[in-house]
């Protein structure tokens, strides 16, 4: 995620995909997803990318917000599937795949969801001149249910695709907030739906 987000900064088009798990088991379903999403994603990007290291930043692009204004009808209305992927291209909007450790070959369309890990730093008692222990790990996962989340795709077994902001909520960069309801349409796929022209 990291490395995507930073490429995403720098004008890239951007991918991250992780397995829902920390056993091998299941890589070969997960680099399987990571392919097919590649092959759907190659199909809306030009051979040489056009915003590398951001040559050019044009805040008017009618996928960026206008925050602190907010437009009755927004410059993207007329077309938000290509706003979309004008954002993509540029570095605005990165994707986000989750495979889940038995992959059932279906991909489905997301947001991000909720999951709470408990405990995962313990501390041990500090008496006198004994050294301060603590141990990162074992902790237990809590997960909240949320509507069309990958969390929940990945508990049924399917792959998962979040569209995800690059840029934080106010920046001059960021994604009209409005456009952003459009990354959750998915197409007969499952893939989102402005993957496909």
């Amino acid at each position: 995620m990291g490395a995507a987000r930073e490429a995403g900064l720098y004008g890239m088009p951007a991918l991250a995909s992780s397995l829902g798990s920390f056993e091998l088991e299941g890589m070969a379903g997960a680099v399987q997803a990571t392919v097919e999403l590649i092959e759907v994603v190659l199909e809306v990007l030009p051979l040489v990318p056009e915003n590398v290291r951001r040559p050019h930043v044009d805040v008017s692009a009618s996928h960026l917000t206008r925050w602190p204004d907010v437009p009755d009808v927004p410059a993207w209305v007329d077309d938000p599937k290509e706003a979309l992927r004008t954002a993509f291209r540029h570095g605005e909007l990165m994707l986000n795949l989750n495979v889940a450790p038995v992959w059932d070959g279906t991909v489905t369309t997301t947001r991000l969801g909720m999951r709470w890990y408990r405990n995962a730093v313990s501390f041990g008692s500090i008496e006198d001149d004994e050294t301060a222990l603590f141990t990162i790990g074992g902790a237990t996962i809590d997960h909240t249910p949320v509507q069309q989340s990958d969390c929940d795709a990945v508990d049924a077994g399917q792959a998962s695709v979040s569209c995800l902001p690059v840029w934080p909520q106010t920046h001059p960069l960021a994604l009209d907030d409005g456009l952003l309801k459009w990354v959750l349409e998915a197409s007969e796929g499952g893939y989102p739906a402005w993957l496909h022209g």
